[in-house]
């Protein structure tokens, strides 16, 4: 288990560094729930969803993707400790 962090943190890093090194002639967009890439980005969208199952798209700041992120990681660890730890 150490040993895929240890390989996905670093595959994390290369593209990191790609993506700094390729920033000035060229545009990256993509999607995480990784803070490490929160780190490099110069700007955050935040895709809605209505009821009428109509996304729509608005810049958000850094702080509002962090907390995102924060809290969706808070739900896959909350998840994940009650797939093991079944009730009774």
């Amino acid at each position: 288990m150490l040993m895929q962090y240890v390989l996905l943190f670093s595959s994390l890093i290369s593209s990191l560094a790609m993506i700094q090194s390729l920033s000035s002639t060229a545009q990256f967009i993509t999607t995480t729930f990784r803070p490490e890439m929160l780190v490099t980005a110069d700007q955050f969208y935040g895709v809605l969803f209505n009821n009428q199952k109509v996304s729509s798209i608005r810049s958000i700041k850094r702080e509002e993707a962090q907390e995102f992120v924060d809290q969706v990681r808070n739900l896959l660890k909350f998840t994940a400790w009650f797939r093991t730890h079944p009730v009774a």
